[in-house]
């Protein structure tokens, strides 16, 4: 069976000329196969809208996908003039149903014009993993509709030039403090939420601590460009914070969550500022003669500042507290950073 799907890929792509599954099959498997679907493009409950794809990056941008169960899109690259059906470049989860828009970050950024077919798959056995095998026999299959392999060749597009959508890819990762760190056992594991209920860039990130990693911290940013080219992180609380605990290997809730699953976590004037340095890292700012709030703990008003520095190799931040006189109540001395590692 596996062996006819595959053939009936090579029918079908030869339009887009992704062609390279290889198996044995009898000749009455290769009669049936003549008949095999050799159109690609797109179905009524299976599309992919490529027209108006943008991209900052390594992030492609699409207006509207549509699939029928949870499944895939998915990049495969041209090798030598020719799409590489056996390699892939990237994929993204896509639960079932309408996005718009609908995002997947590949594994690098490619230069203008550089082609890639970009196709679905379903998540046949309904695992959340993106099982593709050796990229011949794959055991979550390619998308069909009415005989229409859903599948298009593009070209990347000019890199938009989003600060926000650059940040987010920056940030999309697990950063980890050194084994050998005597202070802190720190894991920052950030992901992308590709939700049609969240309009612009969304990231939730979670913070596990310790010897058994236990989840210290869960919050959804909302990232936004500002007219002098920074970008504005805002930090919202989840209010069932453990339905979301790992929630990058249960993706159906990342493309599910809509504004009533968070709330705002800090008042205005607690939010962080990014720019993009001349050294090609991020730094990040939250201001304490703006951001104000009122530790339960302490019972008393306490004012934070914040700091970061983001880069291709580390994620560096720290926070400090001080009370209403200027006094540090808690943090490192300023220059001073917890150093996680990207992994």
């Amino acid at each position: 069976m596996r062996g006819f799907l595959c053939m009936a890929l090579v029918a079908a792509v030869q339009a887009v000329g992704l062609i390279g599954c290889t198996t044995s099959i009898s000749s009455a498997a290769n009669e049936k196969t003549a008949a095999a679907p050799t159109q690609t493009g797109n179905g009524t409950n299976n599309l992919i809208v490529v027209d108006g794809v943008s991209r900052s990056g390594a992030t492609f941008t699409f207006r509207r996908v549509v699939i029928e169960r949870d499944g895939w899109i998915v990049f495969h690259p041209f090798k030598n003039g020719a799409p590489s059906p056996t390699e892939v470049a990237g994929y993204a989860f896509v639960g079932a149903g309408a996005h718009e828009p609908a995002v997947i970050t590949i594994d690098y950024a490619p230069e203008v014009g550089e082609k890639f077919v970009a196709m679905l798959h379903f998540d046949m056995n309904e695992d959340g993993v993106f099982d593709f095998n050796d990229g011949v026999t794959v055991p979550d299959a390619p998308v069909f509709e009415d005989g229409v392999l859903v599948a298009h060749r593009i070209a990347a597009p000019s890199d938009d030039g989003s600060g926000a959508d650059a940040l987010a890819e920056l940030m999309t990762d697990t950063f980890q403090t050194a084994p050998d760190d005597p202070d802190n056992t720190i894991r920052d594991h950030r992901v992308r939420i590709s939700s049609a209920s969240f309009d612009g860039v969304w990231l939730y990130y979670q913070l596990n601590t310790g010897d058994d990693w236990k989840v210290y911290r869960q919050r959804v940013v909302e990232l936004i460009d500002d007219g002098d080219g920074s970008v504005i992180q805002k930090t919202y609380g989840l209010k069932d914070p453990e339905r979301f605990v790992d929630a990058w290997d249960k993706p159906g809730l990342l493309t599910s969550m809509t504004a009533s699953d968070i709330e705002p976590y800090f008042d205005g004037g607690c939010e962080q500022r990014w720019r993009r340095s001349a050294e090609d890292e991020w730094r990040g700012y939250v201001d304490p003669a703006t951001c104000k709030i009122f530790s339960e703990r302490r019972q008393a008003h306490i004012s934070i500042e914040a700091e970061a520095r983001l880069s291709q190799e580390t994620y560096r931040q720290t926070e400090r507290g001080f009370d209403e006189n200027g006094e540090k109540l808690f943090g490192t001395e300023p220059g001073e950073f917890i150093v996680l590692y990207r992994q």
